[in-house]
């Protein structure tokens, strides 16, 4: 694609990421330049039932987009019950970074080259 004209890379960009941009609220309003832009860069996670996604305590590496499914925030020692519905199109991972960032004394615009330092606060898992 990187050999591509900048309107005709964006064109097939936006064509082959319909189905992701268009069920994730973030990607809501944005310009077609900048999904073309990130939509590349997401990696697909397909989670089973029961499927813990990570534990507080986990580090910090990435933020997640939930496509489709049934996905919460859970309590371990409670049996595991969902406290938070995540609802399809939502994404989350974030409010770890942050919580993360602030705790450490790291600054937010230097979090990524800390990552190994930051903890998840929640633990999240599937349910199907």
């Amino acid at each position: 694609m990187s050999e591509l004209p900048t309107k005709l890379s964006i064109e097939l960009s936006t064509h082959v990421y319909h189905q992701t941009y268009q069920k994730i609220s973030i990607f809501k309003g944005k310009s077609s330049s900048f999904i073309a832009w990130l939509c590349p860069l997401l990696k697909p996670l397909v989670v089973t039932d029961r499927q813990i996604l990570y534990h507080d305590g986990d580090i910090v590496d990435n933020i997640y987009f939930h496509e489709q499914g049934d996905i919460g925030f859970i309590l371990p020692k409670y049996n595991y019950a969902k406290y938070v519905n995540l609802n399809e199109g939502a994404y989350f991972g974030v409010v770890d970074i942050v919580g993360s960032v602030q705790k450490s004394g790291v600054s937010m615009d230097d979090w990524y080259e800390h990552k190994n330092i930051l903890k998840r606060s929640f633990t999240v898992m599937s349910f199907y």
